[in-house]
This record gives C-alpha cells, sequence and structure tokens, in this order.
C-alpha cells in the first residue's frame, strides 16, 4: 500500500512507554504501513536493559514474533522487526529468554526466506545483515546451551550464506553492505568454530566445501527455481 504513515502512529522521541494499542498493533493490522511504524516506535527499547526486560514482560516479542509470522514477505516489516531483536540479542542477559520465545527460529525462518532475494535486492541484504549479526550475538554467549541451540538450528548454514554465498555472487552490494557482511560474517563463523566447535570451514578442503554449499546452502538461494536439483 502507498500512502503517508498515519500521525498517530509516527515514532516519537524520546518516549519510554510500552504501549497496549501499539502491540495490538502488532498483533493484529492487517496493514503493513502501520505494522512497520508501530515497530519503529519501540526502537528506543534496544538503548537499555531495563527497558528491553519491561517489553519481555509486556510480552511484546511474542507480538513481534507473531508479525513476523503473518509479514515474513514483507521486507519493511522484517527489517524494522529485525532491527529490534537485534538490539535485544546485544545483551546476553536477554538471551535465554529470546530463545524461548522462539527467536532463534524465527531469524532462522527469515533468512531461509530472504537468502534467494538477497542475491540482488539491498533491502534483503539489510534482512541478511541483522540476522546474522544477532546469531552470532548469540554465539559469543557464555553458556554452551544458548551456542549449542545455534549450531542446531542452522547457524553453519546462516554462516556459508553470507561468507561464501551472498558476498560472492551479489554484485550489487554497496561498500557498506560489504564491510558489514564480511565483518558479521567473520565473527559469526570464528564463534561457530572457536566457542561452539563446529568443523573448521578452512579445513574442509575445497572440494568438501563446493559440496556442502550445494547440498546445505544453495537450495536456500533455488527456492521456486524448477531447474535446480541438489547433489545426490
Amino acid at each position: 500500500m502507498g500512502g503517508e504513515i498515519p500521525s498517530d502512529l509516527k515514532p516519537t522521541e524520546g518516549s519510554i512507554v510500552v504501549k497496549e494499542a501499539d502491540l495490538q498493533v502488532l498483533a493484529k493490522s492487517l496493514d503493513p504501513r502501520k505494522v512497520t511504524a508501530a515497530l519503529q516506535k519501540f526502537r528506543f527499547i534496544a538503548r537499555t536493559e531495563t527497558l528491553q526486560h519491561r517489553f519481555i514482560e509486556a510480552e511484546g516479542l511474542l507480538y513481534v514474533m507473531t508479525c513476523l509470522t503473518r509479514y515474513m514477505w514483507n521486507p519493511a516489516v522484517c527489517r524494522e522487526a529485525c532491527n529490534l531483536l537485534g538490539g535485544f540479542t546485544a545483551q546476553h542477559s536477554c538471551h535465554a529468554q529470546l530463545i524461548r520465545e522462539g527467536v532463534l527460529d524465527v531469524l532462522f525462518s527469515l533468512t531461509l526466506t530472504h537468502s534467494k532475494p538477497a542475491l540482488d535486492q539491498e533491502t534483503e541484504v539489510e534482512i541478511l545483515l541483522t540476522a546474522v549479526e544477532a546469531v552470532a550475538n548469540f554465539t559469543a554467549n557464555a553458556d554452551k546451551e544458548i551456542r549449542a541451540a545455534c549450531v542446531e538450528k542452522g547457524a553453519e548454514r546462516m554462516s556459508a550464506l553470507v561468507n561464501d554465498v551472498i558476498l560472492k555472487e551479489n554484485k550489487n552490494l554497496t561498500p557498506s553492505q560489504v564491510h558489514r557482511l564480511q565483518l558479521n560474517g567473520r565473527r559469526l563463523r570464528e564463534n561457530l568454530e572457536k566457542l561452539c566447535k563446529a568443523d573448521s570451514w578452512e579445513d574442509m578442503g575445497k572440494r568438501n566445501q563446493r559440496y556442502w554449499l550445494k547440498r546445505e546452502v544453495y537450495p536456500m538461494t533455488k527456492r521456486g527455481d524448477p531447474t535446480w536439483k541438489p547433489p545426490k
């Protein structure tokens, strides 16, 4: 839909109140513009740990998960929601709660949904950037169970997608996007290998790397392509 964002849904700078009305917009609105604007109102939450816990207590994460599931294909909604979740993952004290709320599942669903268009579309790359940064934050947690959950959900595929597919095949990346993808992609891979005890990518050998990419990663970017056949 076109048009301007309704004035009553425009973000208010400095707001520190989690309003039920805004949460209901996330849960029920059928207008993605309104959902995007409501998500923008909660940007301030990422600034302090106290506000993050207040948002969680108000079941705000549940509402964010609901709207993300409903608008999984909408780049604007996904970008704002990912930015919000990314702020939460910067605080390690929130990680266990985030995983219980299903944030990891949603982040990997977003990756699967947006990996194909991220090969050539700037807005889609921004979604992946935020998702990768968030998962990299999870893999740096001192809690072994949290790190193990990342590996179980597919962090190795996400790492390879960014480092060995998007960076090499998307020719439209801006210098800033290249830098951020390299930074967060490298951080995720290093965390997986050093902290999560995942197999070393470099030790796999070029042949095994290519086979693994074709079997585990390229299918994410070939969704809807009837000519694609995975390796046997």
